[in-house]
């Protein structure tokens, strides 16, 4: 290769040793890839969908430029993680409740919400002091019981949206996902309670009680009944919620 690549691969490497690109061909063409850099130092194109296989840079490539990928601020990636979120239940009409918690988030704000999940996990807190430091923070933070009126740190919120949203398409195996997609859309369409179970690396399950407006998905470790619990969204995406 008679182009001298050094300082691309010591940038490559800088990046954590995989970087984005685009190849200028002697011809013209551009085309974006992944780069990354062998054991001898040469520069290497992964393959797509990889993140160890690929071949050597191509004699023919006349020019590099390496991509620069400008990280988004964690506030921008929970707001937008949430926003999303709050979308999908707008449109499906699921998890009322959890709505109004994810709205009353998104008002809150990142900020503040970080600075009340510090409050609330302080090692000497009491539920009377955590009331009252949160409260200072932002009074939407806190409930009162329906049952004696007393003031309490709404954990739905703290618990569950100080960081960014997880969400992710449902998957029933590979030959019955897009059908099984399709029957939970038509049972929601029609109101109509649907369950179903498949076996897909997880023992996969969901359900959904259209008198409450519910929907629950798991994927649980074979044959043990623990694993990872979502709420259904809308008839095609889940949020996580936990493991167990």
């Amino acid at each position: 290769m008679s182009t001298d690549w050094s300082l691309i691969v010591d940038d490559i490497r800088a990046r954590g040793g995989i970087a984005k690109a685009k190849l200028t061909y002697q011809d013209g063409e551009v085309y974006d890839v992944r780069l990354f850099v062998s054991q001898d130092s040469r520069i290497c194109v992964l393959r797509k969908g990889s993140r160890r296989y690929g071949y050597i840079l191509p004699y023919n490539v006349a020019r590099i430029d390496l991509i620069n990928e400008k990280k988004k601020a964690p506030e921008v990636v929970w707001r937008e993680s949430w926003e999303k979120v709050a979308n999908r239940l707008d449109r499906s009409g699921l998890w009322g409740d959890m709505l109004v918690d994810v709205r009353t988030a998104l008002g809150v704000g990142y900020e503040k919400l970080q600075a009340a999940h510090a409050v609330y996990w302080q090692n000497d807190a009491t539920t009377e002091s955590r009331v009252r430091d949160i409260t200072a923070i932002d009074p939407r933070l806190i409930k009162s019981s329906p049952e004696t009126g007393q003031p309490y740190p709404d954990t739905s919120i703290l618990y569950y949206m100080v960081r960014p949203a997880k969400v992710k398409k449902m998957w029933f195996g590979k030959y019955r996902t897009e059908d099984t997609l399709a029957e939970i859309a038509l049972a929601m369409k029609n109101r109509v309670e649907y369950k179903t179970f498949e076996v897909a690396g997880y023992d996969v399950s969901f359900h959904y009680v259209p008198e409450r407006l519910q929907a629950w998905y798991s994927e649980e470790y074979r044959d043990c009944g623990n694993g990872h619990y979502y709420l259904a969204l809308d008839a095609t995406h889940a949020l996580f919620y936990e493991d167990d």
